[in-house]
């Protein structure tokens, strides 16, 4: 997949670290739930 560099400069990127990680019990189909600090 490619795009345009244009289209590039429009995303927005966050780095952060996982604090916690855990299943979703309440979900229909498989799902985590992440605790992520970005501060």
């Amino acid at each position: 997949m490619e795009i345009a560099y244009e289209d590039f400069r429009k995303v927005k990127i966050h780095v952060g670290t996982v604090l916690s990680l855990k299943n979703n019990e309440k979900a229909r189909q498989p799902a985590l739930v992440l605790e992520v600090d970005f501060g």
